[in-house]
């Protein structure tokens, strides 16, 4: 699964006007939609604020789905977006 580009760059260059005033504007989503490679089963979920979800349970087939690569989520994984640390810039998977 490919995993959206960054729309700003991932550099340690400090952020210019036009990079915040983008950062400003992005809406992040809390809610995604996962699904399961198991069935195709899929489920909008609201994705935790304030820790990193590692690992989901399908509730059509009982799967444990879990982040895979260098992916810090399972729901940038499994999901159609990435996980909010990624959407506002602080962290890339």
């Amino acid at each position: 699964m490919r995993r959206p580009k960054p729309i700003w760059p991932q550099s340690k260059k400090p952020l210019t006007a036009q990079d915040i005033k983008l950062l400003n504007n992005i809406k992040i989503k809390v809610f995604i939609t996962i699904t399961c490679p198991n069935r195709g089963h899929k489920k909008e979920e609201q994705m935790p604020t304030d820790a990193y979800q590692f690992f989901y349970e399908c509730t059509s087939c009982k799967k444990m789905l879990r982040s895979k690569d260098d992916d810090c989520f399972v729901y940038c994984y499994y999901g159609i977006t990435v996980c909010q640390p990624v959407q506002k810039g602080v962290h890339y998977c």
